[in-house]
């Protein structure tokens, strides 16, 4: 997954918001949004939002192995899983 999406638009970063059960991209600058897909299910431990971005994180060197960040689509909120030091 990519860690940024642009407006076709106006090339603002777009922002994940969710609206009637759907996640969306939004544009801050135009407004202009679309639908967001790439979400997967993880409780967010601040607000209980079921929704989050995800990335990989994965070491250079050594037997150490891969973090998974989460971001909350609702409140922002991250979280992580792994061995990020």
């Amino acid at each position: 997954m990519k860690n940024f999406f642009f407006c076709n638009k106006c090339q603002v970063i777009l922002t994940p918001k969710e609206e009637g059960g759907n996640v969306y991209l939004e544009c801050k600058n135009c407004g202009d949004k679309r639908e967001f897909v790439d979400w997967v299910e993880h409780v967010c431990s601040k607000c209980g939002f079921n929704k989050s971005t995800i990335v990989f994180h994965e070491m250079t060197g050594g037997d150490e192995g891969t973090t998974t960040m989460y971001r909350c689509i609702r409140c922002g909120t991250k979280e992580r899983e792994g061995h990020l030091a």
